[in-house]
């Protein structure tokens, strides 16, 4: 995962020095995955609510917010495989449509790189990942928002996660 993992921070740090220079805005968040399993054909099991810890440059044009960001899941248990291990690193563009003053939709669409080990192994799956969700504008730089994601490809996942955003 350290392979990929460093493609996508790298690729991240890309995007972050030139918004610096043009004024955008940051989202720090921090949240909660939950009610999550993973489905690999023969072998699906359930995984342990775990954290996930991320950062988005994002600028913000009349109604919509939009940009790109980075979000690691930190390793978690997977339910019914003894000693398995289970985390990713996403990369992907978001946008957050607002509906009301104080609440809007939010789409991200990018690619993740999922580990499980005992499930794969040492192996990474690489796959489309995309997540559809509210939040709400508590006060202009605190957000709160739920989210559906779902990660596509050799490994099948999906979950539901909460979290706060701080915009700076």
């Amino acid at each position: 995962m350290t392979h990929r993992a460093l493609t996508l921070t790298l690729a991240f740090s890309a995007m972050v020095s030139p918004a610096l220079a043009a004024g955008v805005g940051f989202n720090l968040f921090a949240g909660v995955d939950l009610d999550s399993s993973v489905d690999m054909g023969s072998v699906t099991t359930d995984v342990a609510n775990g954290y996930n810890l991320g950062l988005e440059v994002v600028v913000d044009v009349p109604v919509v917010e939009v940009g790109g960001g980075l979000e690691h899941g930190f390793p978690r248990d997977l339910t019914w495989v003894e000693h398995g291990d289970y985390q990713y690193v996403f990369g992907y563009g978001v946008a957050r449509l607002g509906v009301l003053p104080f609440l809007y939709a939010v789409g991200r669409l990018g690619y993740a790189a999922v580990s499980a080990i005992d499930l794969l192994g040492d192996n990474v799956s690489g796959s489309l990942t995309w997540s559809l969700g509210a939040g709400v504008k508590v006060v202009d730089w605190f957000k709160a928002e739920a989210l559906y994601t779902q990660f596509t490809g050799d490994l099948d996942s999906d979950g539901v996660s909460v979290r706060a955003v701080v915009t700076f």
